[in-house]
């Protein structure tokens, strides 16, 4: 259920449910988003070899979609909303991250140097209509 619904919250309490876990979305509006603002940082970023790269680039072997399934795991232990979640299993983390219809190998891009994964972010489509439009943020883990 989404903050902005407090009365969902109470009806599902009403009936006995309690919050198990909180999970907040995160937006970034793009039409006021200043790329130029962040020119210095994007420069630094790149002379430290950190570029980003998409499964469907990556993931063209089953090696990959392993290795993803594993650092989907791991960060999800580290992000905020997630912390106190027991692992993920990597059978689940498959199921959202390959065959969910709502996500796409393009769609999630992983931050990397060389061979190192930093962390991935994942955009989902959420259309009540079906269309197929990215639109939500799922995950951005901690760079090292």
């Amino acid at each position: 259920m989404r903050d902005t619904n407090p009365a969902t919250l109470k009806w599902a309490e009403r009936r006995g449910f309690s919050l198990l876990f909180h999970r907040f979305e995160s937006t970034l509006d793009l039409t006021t988003f200043d790329e130029a603002a962040h020119a210095e940082v994007e420069r630094r970023v790149a002379n430290a070899g950190v570029t980003l790269q998409d499964m469907r680039t990556l993931g063209g072997n089953e090696a990959n979609w392993t290795r993803l399934y594993d650092f989907n795991a791991d960060q999800l232990a580290e992000t905020p909303d997630s912390q106190d979640m027991p692992r993920v299993p990597v059978e689940q983390s498959r199921r959202m991250r390959r065959e969910s219809p709502e996500v796409r190998p393009e769609w999630m891009v992983l931050v990397t140097r060389g061979d190192e994964w930093l962390g991935f972010t994942v955009l989902e489509s959420r259309s009540p209509r079906g269309r197929t439009t990215p639109s939500r943020l799922s995950r951005l883990a901690r760079a090292a």
